[in-house]
């Protein structure tokens, strides 16, 4: 129940980051007149990695927890 509760916490948490990069990217280019800096795009490059990384280890989990309970 714990791991689930961790896994649901760390879930919603790449869900806002993911909504606050995609209102960032509204917010930039609906705002900037110029070519936003490589800066907001690394830090945008870097908030995408670390959802796609937490994504990918909660798929893992729980593809593991199904067939652990799958053999019970």
């Amino acid at each position: 129940m714990i791991k689930r509760d961790i896994l649901c916490d760390h879930m919603l948490n790449v869900c806002l980051k993911l909504q606050t990069l995609r209102d960032s990217c509204s917010g930039v280019f609906q705002t900037q007149t110029y070519p936003p800096s490589i800066t907001w795009f690394e830090g945008a490059a870097a908030i995408c990695q670390e959802a796609i990384d937490w994504i990918e280890e909660v798929v893992l989990i729980l593809t593991r927890a199904e067939e652990k309970n799958r053999h019970r």
